[in-house]
């Protein structure tokens, strides 16, 4: 019999121990795992809450919001709104209340479990006071550049009908209007809420800016040229199809240059995408943006192709776009990819 050195019985002695570790490692994660997916179902947690309460005297429109906890999504739910309606929806309810008075509200969980309830009695007011509030917020997030639509999100309690007054002459009756502010300025906003003769208002102040004076062509793709461009050969190695890249003008003055792209001679090479963080100064929206394609010969002289001429006060007039596709009656397709900044 050969015996183990010291060394020998240290290296196994540790050895052992890290295979026992690994084991109970890999039972734990199962065993957790199992319990995980595998639990026992338990008796549903009925709550609800009521989160509005439309108009400010009868009959009354009443929203609940569904807050049942310890649940495994097969629960089914019965509504008891305490006025002889019932139910069986599953987040949200909606129930009428035609006259003022108490009401017995009862939700009701159900599993293979049990069922598990939850109840409250409401008091329903013959009056109810009229609270007017909003919030809005930009297209362009952080941003309020003109031409800009708002989004107004209104928040008023206990109100039956709504007039806006924007500030530019323009108004709305709308619960939550989307409005456009064409011209930078400051605009006093206010909402009238109004129910069965009580009216209250709250106005609030929004500061549109200029345009933006800054943007970036992230990504540009030649979406496809004609087959006519196709077939011209290489003065340099006389090869067929194109040696693509563009230069791009606002009004007369470059702004960017695609580097060349190699051998473009057929479909399956589009599209021909070039990319950039280049910021490009705006001063003037009149101007076009001029997207010229040229073929590169790499002799000196490259032959010009097609330009893509693109409005860019119909890029403003649609609320500066994240993508933009143009397609000209040279069949000469293009789609830019653009971020826009104040500077």
């Amino acid at each position: 019999m050969t015996n183990c050195t010291p060394h020998m019985n240290t290296y196994l002695n540790k050895l052992f121990w890290l295979m026992l570790l690994l084991v109970a490692t890999a039972c734990y994660k199962e065993e957790s795992g199992f319990k995980r997916y595998h639990e026992p179902a338990v008796l549903p947690n009925a709550r609800f809450k009521i989160t509005m309460i439309e108009n400010c005297q009868p009959p009354y429109r009443v929203h609940f919001q569904n807050l049942t906890t310890d649940t495994f999504g097969n629960e089914k739910y019965v509504w008891d709104y305490g006025n002889g309606d019932t139910s069986h929806t599953k987040m949200a309810a909606v129930a009428s209340y035609k006259s003022a008075g108490e009401y017995h509200i009862k939700l009701l969980a159900i599993n293979d479990v049990g069922i598990d309830t939850f109840d409250t009695l409401v008091v329903m007011p013959t009056q109810q006071d009229v609270v007017a509030d909003f919030e809005f917020g930009s297209a362009y997030g952080a941003y309020f550049w003109e031409p800009c639509p708002v989004q107004f999100t209104n928040l008023s309690q206990h109100a039956k009908t709504y007039t806006w007054e924007f500030g530019d002459n323009l108004t709305s009756t709308e619960e939550n209007p989307l409005h456009v502010f064409w011209n930078k300025g400051q605009y006093v906003v206010t909402l009238f809420s109004e129910c069965g003769g009580q009216e209250e208002s709250v106005y609030k102040t929004i500061t549109i800016a200029g345009p933006p004076r800054v943007f970036t062509i992230t990504e540009l793709h030649l979406l496809f040229l004609p087959e006519k461009y196709m077939n011209d050969i290489d003065t340099a190695d006389g090869t067929l199809g194109l040696d693509l890249f563009f230069e791009a003008y606002l009004g007369s003055t470059k702004v960017l240059t695609g580097s060349v792209v190699k051998g473009v001679d057929g479909p399956k090479q589009f599209p021909v995408i070039w990319k950039s963080n280049t910021k490009i100064s705006i001063s003037d929206y009149s101007q076009p943006l001029l997207i010229r394609y040229y073929d590169d010969d790499f002799n000196g002289r490259p032959q010009f192709i097609a330009t893509m001429t693109i409005d860019m006060q119909d890029l403003q007039n649609n609320y500066y776009p994240d993508s933009y596709s143009k397609f000209d009656q040279d069949d000469l397709e293009t789609k830019l990819f653009l971020q826009w900044k104040n500077q």
